[in-house]
């Protein structure tokens, strides 16, 4: 299953992304 690692890290970055997307779109910016 792990034989490509790299896939996995740029899976995981970009879930982080759309969390930090999130989080900031849903901050109001005053």
């Amino acid at each position: 299953m792990n034989t490509h690692p790299l896939p996995t890290i740029v899976d995981d970055a970009g879930r982080l992304g759309a969390l930090l997307s999130y989080a900031i779109l849903d901050t109001p910016a005053e």
